[in-house]
């Protein structure tokens, strides 16, 4: 039932992260030096190299989690090879991709993919858990750099959304103390800790934190309060 509920998550933070996709392809758009609107003769600004560079690695690893969504689903291949093709296709399977016994490395792949463009293309960065709202127990999430957030949850599809306002430095701060004896998944601890989750794969993998491996879906399972321990240490050194 948990690890239900696990894939479940992480097929919707899939399916929400390549939603971003279309807006970041907006602002790749060429645009005039100096205004000019529509119809302007002003030269076009180029695309820097690493931009595109970005979208390639983008591309290249939507491809392959579509490629493999092709073959083991037996389902038809996406209708272009295209940034808007690859990721409306993958997000139409999200779900079945988290369930995916690779799922957690799909999640890691498209996620650092999509934030490296974003951050490249000077788009706001993804919404971050907040923590849990103290009225009705939803889960709020705060756009990056906001200190305070508002639960949108609906007790029904036909209700108002909560409203309550919450702060997000202590709404998280409660989170991590409740949390440090915890375990739970890289792309969970990633969403709540200023850390990628491919990151925390590798020092659990190297033995720098605790952890186990969950014998069903052979998925890591890492502990919260070594991770903090952690980016401790490598923020105190990096000082």
């Amino acid at each position: 039932m948990i690890e239900d509920q696990h894939e479940r998550l992480r097929g919707h933070r899939i399916r929400m992260t390549l939603k971003r996709v279309p807006q970041i392809l907006d602002d790749l758009e060429p645009t005039p030096k100096r205004g000019g609107g529509a119809g302007s003769s002003e030269p076009l600004l180029p695309i820097s190299e690493t931009v595109l560079e970005a979208g390639s690695v983008l591309r290249n690893v939507l491809a392959s989690w579509a490629r493999i969504t092709m073959e083991e689903r037996h389902v038809p291949r996406p209708s272009r090879d295209t940034l808007p093709a690859l990721a409306a296709y993958l997000t139409y399977h999200s779900e079945w991709l988290g369930k995916h016994e690779a799922g957690e490395e799909a999640e890691d792949e498209i996620a650092d993919a999509v934030a490296n463009l974003e951050r490249l293309t000077d788009q706001p960065g993804a919404s971050v858990f907040a923590g849990k709202c103290p009225e009705c127990g939803g889960a709020v999430y705060a756009k990056e750099g906001r200190n305070a957030a508002t639960c949108s949850r609906k007790p029904s599809d036909d209700a108002e959304p909560c409203g309550t306002v919450i702060d997000v430095a202590l709404g998280r701060e409660q989170l991590l103390t409740q949390a440090v004896s915890m375990f739970a998944s890289a792309a969970d601890i990633a969403s709540i800790l200023p850390v990628k989750a491919s990151t925390v794969r590798k020092w659990g993998q190297r033995g720098h934190i605790g952890g186990y491996c969950d014998v069903e879906t052979r998925a890591g399972r890492w502990l919260i309060g070594d991770v903090m321990e952690r980016l401790n240490d490598t923020m105190t050194n990096a000082a």
